[in-house]
C-alpha cells in the first residue's frame, strides 16, 4: 500500500507470544507518524498508574488511571479517563507476556504525559487498547485523534476498521472510509475495503459496491489490483465480457510495470473464465 508516511513498527518480542504478538505487531504497523497542526494542549501532572490482577487463569482485571487532560477551547471528544475493564479468555496469551503489553500501555501513556501533542503515542494507545479487547476505549481515543489532526487520514483509516471487522457498525465503518478516500484519494485498500463492506456485509449497500471501484479506478488509473477486484465483481455477476476487459487490462498494466508473474497469475484466471 501506497501511504504519505512511514508505518510505524512495534515489536513485542517475548517467547510463547504466538499468534497475538503477529496480531499486534500488524496492527501496529497500521499507525502513520502526523504531522499536522494540533490545538493547545497542558499536561497533568497527576501520575500514571497500571495495576494488573489476575481473577481467573486466562482472565485479568487490568485498571488504567488515564492522567492526560486537554485544556483548550476547541470542542473535542472526551479525553480518555479512569476506567476498569476485563480482558477475558485471552488464550493465547500467557501472563507475563499479558502484564508486558499492559506495562507498554502504562509507557505510552507516561509519554504522552510529558508530550500530548504526539499524534503516533495516541495512534500506538488505541491500538493496545483495541488489542487488549477494549473497542469502547479505542474508538473514544480515534475520535480524539481524528478530531486534533483531522486533516491525517490514518486515525480515520483505524476508525474503519475497527468499525469494520471488530465492532460490526457498518455505517460507522462507510462514515470513516468515506473519509480516508476524501482525504487520502490514492490510499487503494480504502477503496477495497468499501468495496468488501458495500458488497457482502452493509446490507441494502450492494449498488454501491461498482461504483465505489470505478471511482477508485478514475483516481488510481494504474491499480493492478482495483483492475481485478473489477473483474472480479463482473465474473460474480456473470457479464464474462466486462470481466475479461478488466483481466486484459489488469494483464497489460502488470506487463508494463514489469511484473509478469501477476501478469501470468491474472492471466490464467481469465483463461479459465474465457472457457
Amino acid at each position: 500500500m501506497l501511504i504519505r508516511k512511514n508505518f510505524l513498527t512495534i515489536g513485542i518480542v517475548v517467547c510463547g507470544i504466538g499468534a497475538i504478538s503477529f496480531y499486534i505487531y500488524t496492527d501496529l504497523n497500521k499507525i502513520v507518524p502526523g504531522g499536522a497542526s494540533v490545538v493547545s494542549q497542558e499536561e497533568n501532572s497527576k501520575k500514571l498508574g497500571v495495576s494488573i490482577e489476575t481473577q481467573n487463569q486466562g482472565d485479568y482485571k487490568v485498571t488504567i488511571d488515564d492522567t492526560v487532560q486537554e485544556n483548550t477551547t476547541r470542542k473535542l471528544p472526551p479525553q480518555p479517563s479512569e476506567h476498569v475493564f476485563v480482558a477475558k479468555n485471552m488464550k493465547n496469551v500467557e501472563g507475563p507476556v499479558f502484564e508486558i503489553m499492559l506495562k507498554n500501555v502504562a509507557d505510552i501513556r507516561s509519554a504522552l504525559q510529558k508530550d500530548p501533542k504526539d499524534e503516533e503515542k495516541w495512534l500506538q494507545l488505541s491500538i493496545y487498547q483495541k488489542n487488549l479487547g477494549d473497542y469502547k476505549k479505542a474508538v473514544e481515543i480515534l475520535n480524539y485523534v481524528a478530531t486534533v489532526w483531522s486533516n491525517d487520514y490514518v486515525p480515520f483509516n483505524n476508525l474503519a476498521d475497527l468499525y469494520q471487522f471488530y465492532i460490526k457498525n457498518y455505517p460507522l465503518a462507510e462514515k470513516n472510509w468515506l473519509k480516508v478516500v476524501e482525504l487520502k484519494p490514492d490510499y487503494l485498500q480504502a477503496y477495497q475495503n468499501l468495496y468488501d463492506l458495500y458488497y457482502g456485509l452493509y446490507e441494502g449497500r450492494k449498488d454501491k459496491a461498482l461504483p465505489t471501484l470505478i471511482k477508485g479506478l478514475e483516481v488510481n488509473p494504474k491499480s493492478i489490483d482495483l483492475m481485478i477486484y473489477t473483474a472480479r465483481y463482473y465474473k460474480i455477476i456473470e457479464d464474462k465480457s466486462k470481466a475479461l476487459e478488466y483481466y486484459d487490462k489488469a494483464v497489460y498494466e502488470a506487463k508494463n510495470q514489469g511484473n509478469q508473474q501477476i501478469a501470468d497469475t491474472v492471466g490464467q484466471e481469465a483463461t479459465e473464465l474465457s472457457q
